[in-house]
């Protein structure tokens, strides 16, 4: 079962927002979405590996779905 939105703190301060399943027994799988998508493009695939026995973490990366923007001063980066 899915949890509710998790609230994570990046660097710069920055909030990221992500979606978690319960632990599993085989492992845990990271998803990261694709530009101008959001975590929610996961989810479909993140239950159907949380019934096959994995933990799965789903996130918005900066400036998209639910996570913080970052500051008109701090340009967008790779390391981020």
């Amino acid at each position: 079962m899915v949890t509710p939105t998790l609230r994570l703190t990046a660097a710069h301060d920055t909030v990221l927002a992500a979606t978690r399943s319960a632990p599993g027994r085989r492992g845990t799988v990271l998803f990261a979405h694709g530009f101008g998508q959001t975590r929610h493009a996961w989810t479909a695939t993140a239950q159907s590996l949380e019934v096959a026995g994995y933990q799965t973490l789903a996130y918005d990366a900066r400036g998209h779905g639910d996570s913080d923007w970052n500051p008109a001063e701090l340009p967008y980066h790779g390391e981020q």
